[in-house]
């Protein structure tokens, strides 16, 4: 329940907080409130507001003022203490007042979207590390490296070409799995390190290295938060940053690739190739998918995509809704609908293959380990496969069990409602 304040209270604001100008594609000027490591995107009233509330003086001080500036939005009593609970308690930016634990909290500008995340790094032990490497960023650096690893990748595909196939997976010895696994788990850190020292060059901090899982896979990230400062085309280079690490260690690899070749090399060069095409993806919440949301200037873009959603289905049962993305610039509004519907597509491309294909992955599945378990005078069965269909097994399990815990409240909370709606 929302507290009540009278016209004489004074509100408190924590400390350290700091206000920013946000590049975005809005109409209206945005701006950034940074708290504890928290980001929040607010419009120009609420800065106002903010800077009222920060000179510690009573509501009806505030109220009076406000008005003063503000000449086209009148503040009321109730209109501050809707402010005061909707956005300043609930989101623990006020030292007094008690916070209503019922109450939803502000939606934050986030760089990723994990579960069961921890701390690998501190960032005190990354920063000596990003800030001497920091000028690999430099343009005169940079862009020689994206020319050198454009033609090796030319060359090495040119030579081997007839090579690739899917055998290649396959390939390799149980030893040289796990090396290539090991080098694998050094990019991933490798990549990590490449957003942290985008960061530093571009003069922001950078936090911790951890571990997460987004969706059903095992992830590395790097707190990056307070790059949400810079502008849009300083954010792309953070976003490009891990990227860019990793054609670094690609060129490496291609240069003794071509002097001392070798299938292990040959494999290690594909992998990593293909680690850097699915980060492209801009449809899940990957490097691509950041580089198109800053593009935009569009932050949490994937709810904007929900929310374009839900408006294409009003229309289509010609419901009563306005167009919410009126405030974003008109060219950036038309692309946004563009990506916005191959989203959809796409995740509704992938839905339809997830419930075809599942079923029979669960039937051969059953089968693999009844032969193996339960057949014992038959050949035996790889263990590798069985290792490799036990955690792809438990992966989809996993995927299914995490999309159920979200969507059964809310599908509860909506059927609640709907009665509520019935009874009135």
């Amino acid at each position: 329940m929302n507290q009540s304040f009278s016209l004489d209270f004074i509100p408190i604001l924590v400390e350290n907080v700091e206000i920013n100008p946000f590049d975005s594609s809005s109409k209206a000027d945005q701006f950034l409130l940074i708290s504890e490591g928290r980001v929040f995107n607010i419009s120009e009233n609420v800065v106002c507001l903010i800077e009222l509330i920060s000179l510690k003086i009573s509501l009806s001080e505030i109220i009076q003022r406000y008005n003063k500036n503000i000449q086209f939005a009148k503040m009321t009593l109730v209109n501050l203490n809707e402010f005061l609970n909707t956005f300043l308690l609930s989101n623990n930016l006020l030292q007094n007042g008690k916070k209503d634990s019922t109450h939803p909290q502000e939606e934050k500008l986030r760089r990723g979207d994990l579960t069961f995340k921890f701390e690998i790094l501190k960032k005190e032990t990354i920063f000596p590390i990003s800030n001497k490497l920091k000028i690999l960023f430099n343009s005169k650096i940079r862009y020689p490296f994206y020319i050198l690893y454009i033609l090796l990748t030319l060359v090495f595909f040119s030579l081997s070409y007839s090579q690739i196939n899917l055998s290649f997976i396959t390939s390799l010895s149980a030893s040289e799995y796990f090396y290539a696994y090991l080098f694998m788990i050094a990019t991933m850190f490798v990549h990590e390190i490449g957003h942290a020292s985008a960061s530093r060059y571009l003069g922001v901090e950078h936090d911790d290295i951890g571990m997460g899982i987004y969706k059903i896979f095992f992830v590395l990230y790097t707190d990056v938060t307070y790059c949400w400062k810079l502008d849009r085309k300083d954010r792309i280079l953070v976003n490009i940053g891990g990227m860019y690490f990793q054609t670094i260690f690609l060129i490496v690899l291609q240069i003794l690739y071509l002097f001392t070749p070798s299938n292990f090399l040959f494999v290690l060069i594909l992998w990593e190739q293909l680690s850097l095409v699915t980060s492209l993806n801009p449809f899940i919440k990957l490097d691509g998918y950041w580089i198109i949301s800053d593009s935009l200037g569009i932050p949490n873009l994937s709810k904007k995509v929900y929310k374009f959603s839900q408006y294409i289905r009003s229309k289509i049962f010609l419901e009563e809704s306005e167009n919410p993305f009126l405030d974003i610039k008109q060219k950036q509004r038309y692309l946004f609908y563009i990506y916005s519907s191959l989203t959809i597509i796409v995740l509704f491309l992938a839905l339809f293959y997830f419930l075809k294909l599942t079923p029979d992955f669960y039937s051969s599945y059953f089968y693999l380990i009844k032969d193996t378990f339960f057949q014992i005078d038959t050949v035996s069965t790889p263990t590798k496969s069985i290792f490799s269909e036990t955690v792809t097994f438990l992966l989809i399990n996993f995927f299914i069990f995490m999309n159920l815990r979200s969507l059964i409240p809310k599908l509860i909370l909506k059927i609640k409602k709907q009665k509520q709606e019935i009874t009135q």
